[in-house]
């Protein structure tokens, strides 16, 4: 006697499906908060995990090494480390790099702080300034900056700074175009910024990126040897 294949009643198949499909929703929405929170300070960056900026589309991402002018810094005045007022003019006729971060970090910012001492080492007797700002303010006090900028061997061509909380968000968001919330400090951007001598922006660059950073360097020794007379 032949084996007979014996098929499942077409309403168990039926039903079978129906489960599938009703959990489809629940995966791909847990899928994308994982992604999501591996994004941010939460957890470790994903390389192109961040958009360029939130108004500028991944696929027009000028090449790194164009240097292309991305517009102008509005002003801005915030307090150093040292309780002392910094403000956009004192920038102008500097090549610097800008990153946002918090001292209480424990995702992205030890790393970014240690790409930026690390440009401080090659490329702080070439004049390049670094500029940290935090956007948690309210813990990140002039006094807790001081001891964070021991911490990283800062010297005097990096600063940080603190201040109001809504114009550090708004510059963030309207002034570098990167990303900032006034309730979790976790979703500051994690991208270092070059801003040239007239305080345009000249590139983005992901932290989590050797390459990236590689070329950081490079594009800003340029901006440096183009200011030389």
């Amino acid at each position: 006697m032949g084996s007979r294949l014996i098929r499942a009643p077409e309403c168990f198949m039926k039903r079978n499906n129906e489960r599938s499909t009703e959990w489809k929703p629940i995966i791909s929405a847990a899928a994308l908060f994982l992604t999501l929170f591996a994004a941010g300070c939460g957890g470790p960056a994903q390389s192109g995990s961040e958009p360029l900026t939130l108004n500028q589309p991944a696929g027009s991402t000028p090449s790194l090494a164009t240097l292309e002018d991305l517009g102008p810094l509005p002003d801005f005045k915030f307090t150093n480390q040292n309780g002392r007022d910094v403000t956009l003019a004192d920038l102008k006729g500097k090549v610097w790099v800008a990153d946002f971060f918090f001292t209480h970090c424990k995702g992205a910012c030890p790393m970014m702080s240690k790409n930026m001492a690390q440009l401080q080492q090659l490329l702080s007797t070439s004049g390049l300034r670094l500029v940290s700002i935090t956007v948690d303010p309210e813990q990140d006090t002039p006094e807790r900056l001081k001891e964070y900028a021991k911490e990283y061997g800062a010297n005097d061509n990096w600063t940080f700074l603190t201040g109001d909380k809504s114009q550090i968000v708004a510059l963030s968001i309207n002034g570098f175009k990167l990303s900032a919330s006034m309730d979790d400090p976790t979703t500051h951007s994690q991208r270092l910024v070059l801003i040239d001598r007239n305080g345009h922006i000249r590139g983005y660059y992901r932290n989590e990126d050797k390459a990236q950073m590689e070329q950081l360097r490079r594009n800003a020794l340029t901006l440096l040897q183009e200011g030389k007379s």
